[in-house]
């Protein structure tokens, strides 16, 4: 099954080399870029509402993000399954609402999917408190789609399911919560007239310090829904071998909102939490145009990007304006040296007002030996700030992989889960990973040990992975730090914005133990700390076994622990968490 898949993925890698030699190279996404407001949005992956465009990720080309490739890459070697395992676990490997196993059959242009999920939870500390624990019974019932297109005029995958659970004890606690991914690019006239579309849904802590993104550790007075949504119309003219040209508009929808408002969130360590719901559109108008390979060696790109928010607080009158001028050259088949100017505008309603306007400029390295390695350094000024950027993928052998990045940028809470939108593709399952490194993608802030703060700040983050994958078993070491300094605070903000900072390393495993069975397992180790409270240990660890029942039925059997201690909390906090669910697709 899984060989059926590479074999897909390759013959529609080949269509789209041949697609991106007659129009323009796809633009890398960029982390800077700025989804179920309403389920049919989600179904359709094109939504009414789309894409924010936050301004280039440091130091990386002006423009919008790339569109979704022809189809999404097959499941990367750290995926957290076996190669030949039929299972793809969720986050962390562990499947609370994603039970998929791998498409079997001849290919097809349209692949539609129907799932229903069930779920019995047991948490004996549900509002994951110090003192007062309270224990519940939780059912989750998550229906589920998951389609697939690929035909001549239109490339896709959506994955969405949401969940609805009801508690035992404590009615006040039942939710509905809105979890998935989609992707399309529609031609609609064969290499000139494009339409992106790209939507995003996710739930995650507000106070943070939870192993993962699901409907069991997170109580409703501690939960942050965010919806993504973007529309991207585009032009592409190439002209000859010269140059090509990419002119475009970008309309993005977003929204942060708490299910349960006027209820202070459970003090978890980091105190109270000085969040702000908000929602804005945006609109943005951009043209690239690029050298050809008339130009041998060198490279030349100028790029203008123009970006005006609709919102109220920060993104009431804010805007990105963008002119860039970027130049690479090829000194040998390996190495080529970057250099960028250009100039920028920002604007945010913050308080107090934040406007960065002067010269941009980078200069940089990328180091490309073979397919399987590509890195990137630079480093410059932009936002008003000079700073570094490294992204990174290689081999180290034919079994392990390491993905490295880090980024320095301004940003909000809102723009971070637009970022991840624009940086990520699906696999033919329809689980995100990085459209860069190929990396796994956790859902928006999930697993995060910072709290979701209202406000501008300067964000640093650093991560570095290593995969290494056995004829049965993959193992998986991943490293993150997290620093956070507030800029300026959000319009109307009772609660100033806090540093903070955040580092964690943690471990995942997974093995089929047959051909119907897979186990899987992690544990995480992270230190946070926050201005004025010190410094919290959070640890974390679980195990999930996980049954193909029949071809069309999955069961798994999970539990996890989660503890927390220090930071000022008036005691340690336990959580146990143990999971049966099983989902039946159609």
């Amino acid at each position: 099954m899984m060989r059926t898949l590479r074999r897909r993925a390759a013959r529609i890698a080949r269509r789209s080399l041949r697609r991106d030699a007659a129009c323009l190279r796809p633009i890398r996404p960029s982390p800077w870029a700025g989804w179920p407001g309403a389920a049919i949005a989600l179904l359709a992956a094109a939504p009414a509402a789309a894409q924010l465009e936050a301004g280039p990720a440091p130091l990386e080309p002006a423009g919008p993000p790339a569109p979704p490739p022809r189809a999404a890459p097959p499941p990367p070697p750290g995926a957290t399954v076996a190669p030949d395992s039929p299972f793809r676990p969720g986050t962390l490997g562990f499947p609370f609402t994603t039970l998929y196993a791998a498409p079997t059959g001849p290919e097809r242009a349209w692949t539609i999917t129907p799932s229903l999920g069930l779920s019995l939870t047991f948490n004996d500390n549900i509002r994951a408190t110090p003192r007062n624990r309270e224990a519940d019974l939780i059912l989750g019932v998550s229906p589920g789609i998951l389609v697939r297109a690929d035909t001549a005029r239109l490339q896709g995958t959506l994955n969405y399911a949401p969940t609805a659970s009801f508690y035992a004890r404590n009615s006040n606690e039942n939710r509905l919560d809105h979890r998935g991914f989609g992707q399309a690019l529609a031609t609609l006239v064969p290499d000139v007239l494009f339409v992106d579309a790209r939507a995003s849904a996710t739930v995650q802590s507000l106070s943070s310090g939870f192993a993962q993104d699901d409907n069991a550790s997170v109580a409703r007075a501690d939960q942050v829904q965010t919806v993504t949504a973007s529309i991207s119309p585009y032009l592409v003219q190439r002209l000859r071998g010269l140059a090509t040209l990419r002119t475009g508009y970008v309309f993005t929808y977003s929204d942060r909102s708490q299910p349960q408002v006027g209820r202070a969130p459970s003090d978890t360590g980091f105190g109270p939490v000085g969040f702000r719901a908000s929602e804005f559109t945006s609109h943005q108008g951009y043209a690239v145009l690029r050298s050809g390979e008339d130009f041998g060696r060198l490279l030349l790109q100028g790029s203008v990007s123009a970006t005006e928010f609709e919102g109220q607080g920060t993104y009431d009158g804010a805007y990105r304006r963008f002119v860039l001028l970027e130049t690479g050259y090829a000194i040998t088949r390996a190495i080529a040296g970057l250099v960028e100017i250009g100039y920028e505008q920002q604007r945010y309603n913050t308080v107090p007002v934040t406007e960065v306007d002067g010269l941009i400029w980078a200069f940089g390295v990328r180091y490309t030996p073979n397919e399987a390695t590509s890195i990137t350094v630079k480093y410059g000024r932009r936002d008003g700030y000079n700073a570094a950027y490294v992204q990174g993928r290689t081999e180290l052998g034919p079994r392990t992989v390491v993905y490295a990045s880090y980024t320095d940028r301004l940003s909000t809470s809102a723009l971070q889960a637009a970022d991840l939108l624009q940086s990520i593709v699906l696999d033919p399952l329809g689980n995100p990973v990085d459209a860069q490194t190929g990396a796994p993608v956790l859902p928006s802030g999930s697993g995060s040990l910072l709290a979701q703060q209202g406000g501008l700040f300067r964000t640093r983050t650093a991560t570095l992975s290593l995969s290494h994958t056995l004829p049965r078993d993959v193992v998986t070491l991943s490293l993150s730090h997290d620093n956070r300094r507030p800029v300026a605070a959000e319009p109307g903000q009772t609660t100033a914005p806090t540093a903070q900072k955040a580092t964690a390393i943690s471990l995942s495993w997974s093995r089929p133990l047959d051909e119907a069975t897979n186990l899987t397992a992690f544990a995480r180790y992270g230190i946070s700390t926050t201005e004025g409270r010190g410094d919290v240990n959070n640890y974390s660890a679980g195990a999930t076994l996980t049954r193909l029942l029949n071809p069309s039925l999955s069961g798994s059997l999970s539990y996890r622990v989660t503890y927390r201690e220090g930071g000022g909390l008036t005691g340690d906090v336990l959580q146990n968490i143990i999971v049966a669910a099983v989902r039946q697709t159609f």
